[in-house]
């Protein structure tokens, strides 16, 4: 089956793919921070581990050029490097649950879920070149909702059944199930092709040579030259709009990363809630809200502007965060700490989304999977230092001025967002191509 021709079967398949992300994500920070906490680790030690798992989230525009480069054109142009990372997170994954010392071993484990990460941004990076290559113009904001929600489902998976495993049975077992859970996605890019042509694998024998030929001859796809794609990059941030998209892309996740962090000591600690209660919760938000935000943020994205649901999903996210420690009265009450997570998940999914539009609006289309990926690398940038700031800002500050503080800077976020084009990068790049191959046309000698 091809996913070019079955627009059910991509958008499946992406969300598939996108659900293998969320899970790593999850189990590391809920699941593994919760248990982590419990054994003694301090919040420091804990915000340094978020911080390493969006070290190499940071370094996907270095995946982008040379994915964008670099192809097995019998097995399709993204598919190799898709199967590739799956098969490395599943070893990456295989190691820690032979190691029965991981959870103890500190270093160990810091190197362990920085490799794991490293194949899961190399994954990403393919996966979100997929999108751009196959999903159609009407598609993307759309289908960008779903893909975000799926994050969501995995996200659920990595804390809240991963996080019960834990509960029941230890980390070992819970690592088997997370093992699983990513080999049997697997399955999506091992079974599927992405243009008719394309094989499932680049060797093949003699009587399917044919094939192989009519496989490279017929892509629409060839290797591109390494030094045009970093010209074309410049180009592309050039100018106001894409510049000021990658400073929200670095500043807009940090309030996200530190509000996960200071949550996990304010309910396990001060509220001196259960560590499987705790996940099963955020787990459960992510899950049902995090998801019914992407998706909503999507659909409110097509109809009244990205623009304007960012503005409204950040100020919001900031004015909940400041709520949380506005009312010391209330935090006795389990249903005032539910809503507060299920809220926080709501607008984070709606934040999110809003910011995945926007980053494909102003992208260029010509080096859109790597831009694109420039900006997501950032936003992981932005998790990575509100991870490394929660422990140093909870050393100096206590925890209620954190949220006041965060919740501020989320609203001023919003200034950023107003002075962005979404359409000032294209339109100029594409009228200087137009205006380039007319050039070209007028003086050709051979007319």
């Amino acid at each position: 089956m091809y996913l070019s021709e079955r627009p059910l079967l991509r958008i499946i398949t992406l969300c598939a793919l996108y659900v293998a992300q969320g899970i790593p994500f999850g189990f590391v920070t809920v699941t593994l921070a919760a248990y982590l906490k419990v054994k003694g680790f301090s919040l420091i030690e804990i915000g340094y581990l978020t911080a390493i798992l969006s070290l190499p989230w940071t370094l996907k525009w270095v995946w982008g050029p040379i994915i964008d480069s670099v192809t097995i054109p019998g097995m399709g142009k993204r598919r190799p490097w898709i199967l590739m990372a799956q098969c490395c997170m599943i070893i990456t994954i295989s190691l820690m649950v032979f190691n029965p010392d991981i959870v103890t071993d500190y270093d160990s484990l810091w190197w362990m879920i920085l490799i794991l990460n490293v194949f899961v941004s190399i994954q990403d990076v393919s996966v979100d070149a997929l999108a751009v290559d196959l999903l159609e113009e009407s598609e993307r904001e759309r289908v960008s909702g779903y893909m975000f929600g799926a994050s969501y489902i995995g996200g659920f998976l990595g804390s809240t059944i991963i996080g019960s495993v834990v509960g029941d049975y230890g980390m070992a077992p819970a690592l088997l199930v997370l093992l699983s859970f990513l080999a049997i996605i697997m399955l999506f890019p091992l079974l599927l092709r992405e243009r008719r042509g394309d094989l499932f694998f680049g060797i093949t024998s003699r009587n399917r040579k044919s094939d192989l030929t009519n496989s490279v001859t017929t892509s629409r796809f060839s290797n591109n030259n390494l030094i045009q794609t970093f010209i074309n990059i410049f180009r592309a941030f050039s100018f106001k709009s894409t510049l000021l998209g990658a400073l929200l892309a670095l500043l807009v996740k940090i309030g996200l990363a530190i509000s996960s962090i200071v949550g996990i000591q304010f309910i396990l600690e001060d509220l001196a809630w259960e560590e499987t209660a705790y996940t099963s919760l955020v787990g459960n938000a992510d899950l049902i809200f995090g998801f019914g935000g992407s998706i909503l943020g999507g659909y409110l994205a097509a109809k009244c502007g990205v623009k304007r649901i960012l503005i409204y999903s950040s100020v919001m996210l900031g004015l909940t965060w400041a709520i949380l420690p506005t009312f010391p009265g209330l935090w006795e009450y389990d249903l005032f700490i539910s809503i507060y997570i299920k809220a926080q998940a709501l607008l984070g999914g709606m934040t999110s989304v809003a910011l995945f539009s926007l980053f494909i609006n102003i992208s260029w289309p010509k080096v859109a999977a790597t831009q694109f990926t420039a900006y997501m690398a950032l936003l992981n940038l932005s998790t990575m230092c509100g991870g490394w700031l929660s422990g140093n800002l909870l050393s100096i500050l206590s925890w209620t001025d954190v949220m006041y503080l965060i919740g501020l800077f989320q609203a001023l976020s919003i200034f950023v967002v107003l002075l962005i084009d979404p359409t000032e990068a294209r339109k100029a790049l594409d009228s200087r191509e137009r205006a380039a191959s007319e050039k070209e046309i007028v003086f050709d000698p051979g007319r």
